[in-house]
C-alpha cells in the first residue's frame, strides 16, 4: 500500500509565508507518521501568479533548501512543485523530488504549456516522468498536462500504479466530477480510463 498524504496550502505571494505553509504541513504529516509521501500544489513555493516573471532564484532555492531540511527532519519524501531557473531568463514550471534523507532525486520540468503561461515560463524538454516509491511506479503530471492525450508524458510500457497531478484546477466544495462539464470538455476524466490508475490532486 502506497499512503499519499496530499497538502492543499493556500498559495500566497509571499516566499515566506509559503515556505511556512509548506513546513507546517510537512510536520503535521511527518508527525502522524501516516503518509509513504506528501504532495504539494503546483507552484508551492512562489504562488501562481505574473509576477513569476521576476522569479527570485535566491529566494526560492533558500525555500527548497529549507523543505529539504524539514523532509529530513521528518524521514518524510516530498513532491514540491517550484518554478526552476533556466539560462533561457523564464523558468521551468518544475516539480521536484525530495526523498526522506532530503536529497532532491528528481526534477520534472513542465513541457505542456497553456497559452497564458507561455508568457512565464519556457517549457521544459521531453523526459521521464515516472518515480519509484515502496515498490510502487508512481508518474507525475503537471497541471493542463493531464487533459493532453495519456500517454503524451508518461510511457504506457511503464503503466503507472498512481498519477500524481500537482495542479490548480478545483471545483467548489458541492460540486462532483459527475457535475463538471468543464473537466469533461478537457478530457481529463476520459484519460483517468486509459491510464486505469488513480489520480491524485
Amino acid at each position: 500500500m502506497l499512503r499519499v498524504g496530499v497538502a492543499q496550502i493556500n498559495n500566497s505571494f509571499r516566499y515566506d509565508l509559503n515556505l511556512r505553509s509548506i513546513e507546517n504541513a510537512i510536520e503535521i504529516h511527518g508527525r502522524a507518521k501516516k503518509s509513504d509521501l506528501l504532495l504539494f500544489p503546483e507552484c508551492a513555493v512562489t504562488g501562481y501568479h505574473t509576477g513569476i516573471k521576476e522569479f527570485d532564484d535566491r529566494a526560492s532555492q533558500a525555500s527548497v533548501d529549507a523543505v529539504r531540511k524539514r523532509a529530513k527532519e521528518y524521514g518524510l519524501p516530498v513532491l514540491l512543485p517550484t518554478p526552476r531557473p533556466t539560462e533561457e531568463g523564464k523558468p521551468f514550471n518544475s516539480v521536484l523530488v525530495i526523498n526522506a534523507n532530503g536529497e532532491i532525486t528528481h526534477e520534472f520540468g513542465k513541457i505542456g504549456l497553456h497559452r497564458g503561461e507561455e508568457k512565464l515560463f519556457s517549457s521544459s524538454p521531453k523526459h521521464s516522468r515516472m518515480i519509484k516509491l515502496n515498490g510502487h511506479k508512481i508518474g507525475v503530471l503537471i497541471c493542463i498536462e493531464a487533459s493532453h492525450d495519456p500517454w503524451t508524458y508518461l510511457s504506457p510500457e511503464e503503466s503507472p500504479d498512481v498519477i500524481l497531478w500537482p495542479g490548480f484546477y478545483g471545483m467548489p466544495p458541492k460540486q462532483t466530477w459527475a457535475d463538471s462539464h468543464e473537466v469533461d470538455e478537457l478530457k481529463i476524466k476520459q484519460n483517468f480510463s486509459a491510464w486505469n490508475a488513480p489520480v491524485i490532486q
